[in-house]
């Protein structure tokens, strides 16, 4: 089957409402409010590259990573939901720290992949539906059309997360903090809804 523009072009726009980059972007700038512009540009480089790989792998070869490690999609939810839970909780509280002045860049590149692009962004959502478009349509012609709709997505989301500083510049401290603890709620009953989806998957039984 071929995926075409407007299959491409649905796949497009699912990214942007599964992952939603101005919902992150509050996350993002309340996570690197302590770093220089030229550190918060170099996190977001490396968020999207992690994001666009990951994606990419999870086109090519996510069902076969998932089998030949025996997860199941369900438990992959769980788990995200989870970590997402724990960095919540972390934001509520005010203790979540991703560097001081002693902190090495490597730090940074690791916080941009783990939690910015894993599981904020590329997460179980957007990793499934990948997975399911590329099992559905196959043939080098749709990879490339569905390659280049992550491509498009990534650029996009790029652009909006460079509009960081100005935000932040707008928002000020004070308001940096407020918006911090609003989304570390959100975040908690988006990590809850993902936990919970990956149960009911996990243990049928329990939807009922």
């Amino acid at each position: 089957m071929d995926v075409g523009y407007n299959e491409a072009l649905k796949f497009f726009i699912g990214l942007l409402a599964i992952i939603n980059p101005f919902g992150v972007l509050p996350i993002f700038i309340s996570l690197t409010k302590d770093m220089t512009p030229e550190e918060r540009r170099h996190i977001n480089v490396v968020t999207h590259i992690a994001v666009t790989i990951i994606l990419v792998v999870s086109m090519f070869l996510g069902e076969e990573i998932l089998e030949w490690f025996g997860i199941s999609l369900n438990a992959f939810r769980i788990a995200g939901g989870v970590l997402i839970c724990i960095i919540a909780y972390n934001m509520m509280q005010g203790s979540l720290r991703i560097r001081n002045s002693r902190d090495s860049q490597d730090k940074g590149s690791s916080f941009a992949v783990v939690p910015m692009a894993l599981p904020l962004m590329a997460g179980p959502g957007a990793i499934s539906s990948t997975i399911v478009y590329a099992s559905e349509f196959h043939g080098s012609s749709n990879l490339l059309s569905l390659f280049l709709a992550i491509i498009a997505f990534c650029l996009i989301s790029f652009t909006i997360f460079s509009m960081a500083s100005i935000i932040y510049r707008f928002l000020r401290q004070m308001g940096v903090v407020i918006v911090s603890k609003i989304m570390g709620i959100i975040m908690m009953a988006l990590g809850v809804e993902i936990f919970s989806a990956g149960l009911r998957g996990e243990f049928p039984l329990l939807g009922n």
